[in-house]
């Protein structure tokens, strides 16, 4: 037991998914919400050993919506990513981190609702990611991962 977490009792891996959705409209323009492919609101969940953890500290957390680079991320997916790999993948918007939106988990799952970018990915392909914003504790939260997209200014939408 560590920093206001409980023995996680027999799970091994925890993580962030984003569910009930399948990918971002591609590409995404500059000031306009965020839109998925199926028309849902976009929800994110922790799991634990692939079952939706809705009690306890960790069905809590605090959750930041952000950008990735998506070269990093295979489309198969890398699993096994540290902290440290996963933060030097993070887009950097005026030399700093960009948070689009930030939400609190209850009972395991929270709508993420409106947001949208302030500048185009210049061509570059990108995913959003959910992460646990203040990630102290010994339990390691892996983050959720998109399919990737392009921003693209909104003046170029046709």
């Amino acid at each position: 037991m560590s920093e206001g977490f409980p023995e996680t009792g027999g799970i091994s891996r925890v993580k962030l998914r984003f569910v009930d959705v399948d990918r971002p409209k591609d590409p995404l323009f500059t000031g306009c919400p965020v839109k998925w492919q199926n028309g849902r609101n976009a929800k994110v969940a922790i799991f634990g050993n692939d079952r939706q953890i809705t009690q306890g500290d960790l069905s809590k957390l605090k959750i930041e919506i952000l950008a990735v680079h998506a070269d990093f991320f295979t489309e198969q997916g890398q699993e096994d990513f540290t902290k440290e790999e996963f933060n030097k993948q993070i887009y950097m918007h005026k030399g700093k981190e960009s948070v689009l939106k930030t939400v609190n988990l209850k009972n395991g799952e929270a709508y993420i609702g409106p947001f949208s970018f302030t500048e185009s990915s210049q061509r570059k392909r990108l995913r959003l990611t959910a992460r646990v914003k203040r990630q102290v504790h010994t339990t390691r939260v892996q983050e959720a991962i998109s399919d990737p997209f392009v921003v693209k200014d909104r003046r170029s939408e046709s």
